[in-house]
Parts: C-alpha cells; structure tokens; sequence
C-alpha cells in the first residue's frame, strides 16, 4: 500500500439489518485498499448489532463500536473519535458505494493537495430505479467559500434551490482539520441537516476544494427515509438551521450569501409545505390551515418580502407570488401540482 494515506470510514448502524450486506460489500470491494472500516453500532434491535461482530472476525479492518442511541450525529461523532486514518469519510449504512469511489477522489485530492473532495450521488428508489444528482457547478478546483456558497442556496435564476448538494457521505476530509478545529455533529433532535452545518464549519476553515462530477454515492431510498417521515415541527426546525447558518457564516456572509440563504430557506419552506399536504393524516381543512400557519409566520413573511421572486423561473415565481400575497389556496394548489407524482395523499 506504500505511502498512501489510512482512510477512516464511519458507518453509522441503526436497525438496516436488510442493506448492511450490500453496504458492506461495497466497501470490502473498494480498490483503494488503505481503508479501516469503523461501523458504529447505534443500539439496534434487529440484529444490525449481531452481524457487525460476525464482520469484524471476518475482516481485519473493521471495528465495530456499539453504543446507546443516540441518533446519528453522535454515532459519526464516536466514529471520529476512533478514526486512525488521515482521512475521514462517512456511508450511511443503507445506501452502498461505487468501487472505485475512495481510489479515484483519494488521487484527486492529492495531485492538488486539497483538503477535501467532494463527488455526486444517483438516487436510487425501491424499485431499482436510479437518477443521477450532479451539482450545478463544472467539475474542477475550488476554494471552500466558493462550494460553501453553492452548498448554503442558488441564485434565483436557477432551477434549484441550491447548486450543491451537502451531504457527508460524497466528501473525503482531511482528519487533522476536524480535530484542529474541534468538529462534530450535531444531534438531529437539536437540528435539521446537521450534515449541512459539518460541512459550513469545515469549508469555512479550507482553501482548497476539489469537485469530482461522478456520481460514486448511491442513496437509497427507503421507507424510513426522511423523505418519507412526517418531522413535528419541521418549519421551526427549518427556522433554526437558518439562524444557525447565518451565526456561523456571520463574518462570511455578503449580500450575495444572503440571497442564496434565502434562496434556500424559501425552498425548505415549500418542503415544509409538502411535509403538511402529502404526509400528514389530518383531513383536507386541517391540512390547509397548517398550510395558512406556513404563509403566515413571521419569518416566512419577513423572508419573502425582500426576495426578489421576479427572477426566479416562471412556475417559482408564480409560486413565491402567491406565498408573498397570502394565496393560501393557490400555495396549496401549486404544491400539489408539482408534487403529486412523487408523493401520494
């Protein structure tokens, strides 16, 4: 293996019995071989715990850790603090990974000496089906504040809400500067898109940033994934992320990061939306009231009311005009227009 760096890989393990083998496989069969594979068993119940030991007497490089719950940030969190490798990295236990993923962003970070690297991911439903996500950004060399401005919004000319998606899981890091600068996760139950806020902490602290547009990460769509769950709460939690990004950024944060903030934030306010029209059980007028509690909060109002929604794409504008005026049934309307292929009331 020569001089090539260790390359930590943290795998959070929570009740994914059913995908931790293919997971697993995709690791084992990765073609760089300089790898520790650090699965962080997080209390399950299913035997998730039980097969992770029978992993470790199979395979010299895997450690397993088992915990209490704690959710998933903190499982990440007690993978870093077992990581041994120069680089870290993190796969979520149900999704599963090109073989060539680590060799070829590995030798990319290093022909550039960059302190991070990032790649795209195909989404992939329960019925086999995949689509390829890539960023809407050139493949190449960056500095951090410029994906850091395309991870926090898009411009509002653009499709969609943001240029690049965040997600941990499609970046190597480098170790030394999660530990220099005292890095972690936050738990999910004090914030939404805590990967979102790991990866403003570390790309405020780089230079350096190499974009790879191949899509080696496949997520995995299942039905415990967040896209299927109803969150309680979700537009204050949406609210907290927007403030915490704004504090953490607060030196950074020029007129064009503000607009791409608020870009994002108007986009997480439609989720939210979405969230109450397709995912709640409640009956029709119920539903349209927590809707009219959507429009009408004070933060969604203050936001939309200096976005300058008259440059966002025709169907986007239309909608942000409606949410500006208060056109509770034509905010209600469009999200269901837009949205019913891919979700079922």
């Amino acid at each position: 293996m020569g001089n090539k760096p260790l390359l930590s890989v943290i795998v959070p393990v929570y009740n994914t019995r059913v995908y931790l083998e293919r997971c697993i496989e995709s690791l084992v069969k990765q073609t760089y071989l300089c790898l520790e594979i650090i699965l962080v068993d997080d209390g399950s119940k299913d035997g998730s715990d039980k097969y992770c030991d029978q992993l470790v007497e199979q395979y010299p490089n895997i450690k397993v850790v088992h915990k209490k719950n704690a959710g998933l940030g903190y499982a990440r969190n007690t993978g870093i603090e077992y990581a041994q490798g120069e680089l870290i990295t993190f796969l979520d236990s149900d999704d599963y990974i090109e073989p060539s993923m680590y060799e070829t962003m590995i030798e990319a970070l290093l022909d550039k000496n960059a302190e991070a690297v990032y790649c795209d991911f195909s989404m992939e439903k329960r019925d086999g089906t995949q689509t390829p996500c890539f960023s809407d950004i050139e493949e190449g060399l960056y500095t951090g504040k410029e994906i850091l401005y395309s991870i926090i919004g898009a411009k509002p000319e653009k499709k969609r809400d943001f240029d690049f998606e965040m997600s941990v899981c499609k970046v190597i890091f480098r170790k030394k500067i999660i530990d220099d600068k005292k890095l972690r996760f936050l738990s999910e139950k004090q914030m939404i898109c805590e990967d979102m806020i790991f990866n403003i902490g570390y790309l405020l602290e780089i230079e350096k940033v190499i974009y790879l547009k191949k899509c080696f990460y496949h997520y995995c769509e299942n039905q415990g994934s967040l896209t299927h769950r109803y969150i309680e709460n979700r537009l204050e939690k949406e609210k907290t992320l927007y403030y915490k990004i704004q504090e953490d950024m607060k030196d950074h944060l020029d007129e064009e990061g503000m607009l791409r903030l608020n870009r994002l934030f108007l986009g997480r306010v439609r989720i939210c939306i979405v969230q109450e029209i397709f995912y709640c059980k409640d009956k029709f007028w119920k539903k349209f009231n927590s809707v009219k509690k959507i429009v009408q909060d004070v933060d969604v109002r203050t936001v939309i009311s200096v976005y300058p929604y008259e440059r966002n794409p025709l169907k986007l504008k239309i909608f942000h005009w409606c949410l500006k005026r208060k056109i509770y049934i034509g905010v209600y309307f469009l999200t269901v227009v837009a949205n019913y292929r891919k979700h079922k009331i």
